[in-house]
């Protein structure tokens, strides 16, 4: 499981690297504010057509 290091947890390494940590490690630390889970790429921007005209 990816997750990405806080500046709480010098001892899993340098805040904002990526780690692999098993399920069990992974919700241990999470609890502790130890990690995070990586932050979704933000969604494109589409260009919409106007809505159609509704006689």
């Amino acid at each position: 499981m990816q997750l990405i290091v806080t500046h709480r947890a010098p001892h899993l390494g340098a805040a904002g690297t990526s780690i692999d940590l098993t399920p069990s490690q992974a919700a241990y630390e999470r609890l502790r504010g130890h990690v995070v889970e990586p932050a979704a790429p933000p969604p494109k921007a589409k260009a919409n057509k106007p809505p159609a005209a509704k006689c």
